[in-house]
C-alpha cells in the first residue's frame, strides 16, 4: 500500500452511455487513505447537458429503479459549477489522487469528459483502478466471477447498492478497504522492482 495515495472511490449515474451525447446526472466520490478510512466525500446531482439526449435502453433500465431516479432528479445543479467545485475538492485532498470505480472504464470516462469540458484540466494523473480487476488479482477468483454481484455482503460495509451514487461509492469504498487489507497480507515473491 502506498501512503502517498488518496483513493477517490467514485460512482456516477447517467441517462446514457456516451458522455456529451448523453448526460451525467449524479456524481459521488469518497476519498480514502491507504487503510480505506474515509477522509472526505463529494456528492452532487447535475442538470442534463443542453442538446444532449437520453439513451432509450438506459431509460428503460431507469424505469426499474424509480426511487434512485427520483433521487437523482433532486437539487440538480449546473454541470460547470459542479465540476469546478469537484476539481477544487480534489485539489484539497492529500497526495496523489487515484480514481477507483466498478467498472472504472465507465465512470472514469464520464468524470474525465466533464472535467476536461468544464474545468479544462486533467485532475487524475494515475491510471484508474478497476475494482473488479483488483478483486480478481487479490482473491485469485476467475475474472468474471470477481464481479461485485458475487462479493460477500459484508464487503460493502452495510451500504446497499441502491444506485444512489453516494451509497454505491461508500459501498465500493468499504470493499476497497477489504481488498487493500487482503492484498497487504499476500506473500510477495517478487516484491522488489529489479533495476533496469
Amino acid at each position: 500500500m502506498n501512503s502517498n495515495i488518496t483513493y477517490v472511490v467514485t460512482d456516477i449515474e447517467a441517462d446514457g452511455r456516451v458522455a456529451g451525447l448523453n448526460s451525467m446526472l449524479c456524481l459521488a466520490s469518497v476519498a480514502c487513505d491507504s487503510t480505506g478510512r474515509e477522509l472526505s466525500s463529494f456528492e452532487a446531482n447535475l442538470r442534463p447537458l443542453p442538446g444532449a439526449v437520453q439513451n432509450p435502453d438506459t431509460m428503460r433500465w431507469w424505469a426499474t429503479e424509480p426511487e434512485a431516479w427520483a433521487y437523482c432528479q433532486q437539487n440538480q445543479r449546473d454541470p460547470a459549477e459542479v465540476m469546478k467545485e469537484y476539481a477544487a475538492w480534489l485539489d484539497s485532498l492529500p497526495g496523489e489522487k487515484l480514481f477507483v470505480a466498478h467498472p472504472s472504464w465507465f465512470d472514469f470516462m464520464w468524470v474525465f469528459w466533464y472535467l476536461m469540458t468544464f474545468v479544462g484540466e486533467r485532475k487524475f494523473k494515475l491510471n484508474p483502478l478497476d475494482l473488479l480487476t483488483y478483486a480478481h488479482a487479490t482473491t485469485g477468483w476467475d475474472f468474471q466471477a470477481a464481479h461485485r454481484r458475487n462479493w460477500p455482503d459484508d464487503w460493502f460495509g452495510g451500504h446497499l447498492h441502491s444506485h444512489r451514487a453516494i451509497d454505491d461509492a461508500r459501498g465500493y469504498a468499504a470493499a476497497l478497504a477489504r481488498l487493500l487489507a487482503m492484498n497487504a497480507k499476500l506473500v510477495r515473491q517478487h516484491a522488489v522492482i529489479p533495476p533496469k
